[in-house]
């Protein structure tokens, strides 16, 4: 397995103060609630410290996850998956976020992409089916992807992988 951008690593939350450390953990553990609180004080965590909150937005979009959601939503339907989807969503919010602290290190950008895409092209392809009752509008949701694909092409090697990447422009095209 390739190593990821040392900015990714779960071990950085140990780095973050003892208020922050347990609701990064568990926002990193997959907690849509602790994920959505964390959200909510990243504008009261010191600048100095927000770097290491990376990997507790970057570590439940792993894409092995996809499959179990997909599998789930077939056998239960919207109601089941409707906590990881709004997970995803707000993880992805909160690389955003972070982003306008400039709290992301630009040569994360491609290991960065790398997670985000697989999630991305997930939701685009199942647009209609994981919207459920509008936890977030169609609109909001193509601002949040078209704004994360320009956050990693500022990035030179991470806009050489968007642009290599399948199925980039449908999803450009539909936002």
């Amino acid at each position: 397995m390739p190593r990821m951008h040392p900015s990714l690593s779960v071990a950085n939350i140990a780095k973050l103060p003892p208020n922050i450390k347990t609701l990064a953990a568990a926002a990193a553990s997959g907690s849509q609630k602790d994920t959505s609180s964390l959200i909510e004080k990243l504008p009261t965590v010191a600048p100095e410290h927000l770097p290491f909150l990376l990997p507790a937005f970057c570590s439940p979009l792993d894409s092995t996850r996809i499959d179990v959601v997909l599998s789930r939503f077939d056998s239960s339907g919207w109601e089941s998956v409707k906590p990881d989807i709004v997970q995803v969503h707000s993880c992805m919010g909160g690389i955003g976020h972070l982003s306008t602290y400039n709290a992301i290190p630009t040569g994360a950008f491609v290991d960065l992409w790398q997670i985000l895409w697989p999630w991305i092209r997930f939701l685009d392809e199942y647009e209609e089916s994981l919207s459920g009752d509008k936890c977030l509008s169609s609109r909001s949701r193509y601002w949040r992807f078209l704004s994360l694909i320009r956050l990693m092409g500022r990035d030179e090697a991470a806009q050489e992988l968007i642009d290599s990447t399948k199925g980039r422009w449908v999803v450009v095209g539909r936002g």
